[in-house]
């Protein structure tokens, strides 16, 4: 997938002025812009396409509604040709879903079976601003038919699942999606709001507070995981030994934690890592973890796949016990008060 969420933004954004433009002028130059850019938005982002195809919805609906037949038929126009333009990969996507491992990958992706009903506090809070607005203001021109629509494609992309059954990891449309579009609606309302400047003043608040919770959020950050990352120093003269000793793509077993890091500072690969449920592989290749490894069974379970070296984190897994095993030979130690690590190499050799 693309760097998200500046690539998504891009697109995103760009068909929202685009859209507004459309509407605020009816133009059939528009039209043709915005059906490009929403047939593009099919090869960006899965979350991006989808929010865009239930806004098309969405709109067309609340366009529908209010009669407004001019702007009916260009929007309708221009999704169609969009749809067309991004064919390719809803065709792309059906293959998929008919592919017989289809329904094993999705599950192991975060695709679950639920009809729970999601509903955010700033989705509550923005309704209601926007709500009262409406009430007050008593005119629903083109502005506010995009943020009304918008708003209610918020609510409804997040709980798709009542209907299809089928929760998609929500998160994405809420982080990406739907808070940006939060935004846009409370800075609209208070930009209206003319009465003694207040949204002058507001616009200064928010820059202000935008400011503040930039500095706060890093500082709180640095000094929550000032620790752990401190901690974790004690990892670097293993990952340098391993650099320093080993062949590349040789396969190193290590706590989950540890697991991590191996790939991202050595030239190694892992047994294991908390990530791995996003790959295809079987059920008995996902056993192969290490607190299964280890145990009474450590020397047959070790010769099932590829392992070449061990690095035991003592303070952090005494139960491991190393102790005595003639085909574990140690090779490096940092025992002391930077914490007691040990790399051990499979003497047995590679299956």
């Amino acid at each position: 997938r693309p760097i998200l969420p500046t690539i998504s933004f891009l697109v995103f954004f760009l068909y929202l002025n685009v859209l507004y433009k459309a509407l605020e002028t009816k133009s059939n130059k528009w039209f043709g812009v915005l059906a490009l850019v929403y047939g593009l938005s099919f090869y960006t982002y899965l979350y991006c396409f989808l929010f865009l195809s239930l806004f098309v919805c969405v709109l067309l609906i609340t366009l529908l509604i209010k009669k407004d037949w001019l702007l009916f038929r260009g929007f309708l126009l221009s999704s169609v040709v969009g749809a067309l333009l991004g064919s390719y990969m809803i065709y792309y996507l059906y293959q998929v879903s008919q592919n017989p491992y289809y329904e094993f990958l999705s599950k192991s992706l975060g695709l679950v079976s639920s009809n729970k009903l999601i509903i955010s506090t700033g989705a509550v809070l923005t309704t209601f601003i926007f709500g009262l607005f409406l009430y007050f203001k008593r005119q629903f021109g083109e502005k506010e038919i995009l943020l009304t629509s918008l708003l209610v494609s918020t609510f409804v992309v997040v709980n798709q699942q009542i209907i299809t059954g089928k929760i998609l990891q929500e998160g994405h449309f809420h982080w990406y999606f739907n808070v940006p579009v939060f935004a846009i609606i409370i800075v609209y309302v208070l930009a209206n709001i003319n009465k003694k400047n207040i949204s002058n003043i507001f616009a200064v608040l928010v820059m202000l507070a935008s400011l503040y919770s930039s500095i706060f959020i890093q500082y709180s950050s640095y000094k929550y995981w000032f620790n752990d990352i401190k901690d974790k120093q004690k990892y670097m003269g293993a990952f340098l030994w391993l650099n320093e000793n080993t062949k590349k793509e040789d396969v190193v077993l290590a706590n989950e934690d540890i697991s991590q890091y191996i790939p991202v500072f050595t030239n190694n690969n892992v047994v294991y890592d908390v990530q791995a449920y996003n790959f295809f592989w079987s059920k008995e290749r996902a056993g192969f973890r290490p607190d299964n490894i280890i145990g009474p069974n450590f020397e047959e379970n070790l010769k099932k796949y590829r392992v070449d070296y061990l690095i035991w984190d003592k303070d952090a897994d005494p139960s491991w016990g190393l102790y005595g095993y003639p085909f574990l030979e140690r090779q490096y130690r940092n025992g002391g008060f930077v914490g007691d690590i040990e790399v051990y190499r499979i003497i047995f050799g590679t299956n």
